[in-house]
């Protein structure tokens, strides 16, 4: 905005001031969008590693049970020494 004649002489320093303000409240802004979208970021992966976790856990649980009845079955005499090797290697393999 020029400065010439009176009322750019009043009322250019209250623009400028405004605008002074207005800026700083940008910056401000930004910044708080930039830290807001971090955190966002990092807690997404936060619960991925979580859901991550769980789910291997879970698995690992079922997988441990499914060997013990698979001993079982062996043991029984349900499956023979090659039946029983085939599925626990398959089994383990997951983990």
């Amino acid at each position: 905005m020029g400065k010439k004649g009176y009322l750019g002489k009043v009322v250019g320093p209250a623009v400028e001031a405004a605008d002074s303000v207005i800026d700083k409240g940008i910056d401000k802004g930004t910044d708080a969008a930039k830290k807001a979208k971090g955190a966002a970021a990092k807690a997404k992966d936060t619960i991925k590693d979580t859901g991550t976790s769980a789910r291997r856990a879970v698995a690992g649980e079922t997988d441990i049970g499914t060997l013990e009845r698979l001993a079982k079955l062996k043991k029984d005499g349900m499956l023979d020494d090659d039946e029983f090797r085939a599925v626990k290697a398959r089994i383990l393999g997951r983990l």
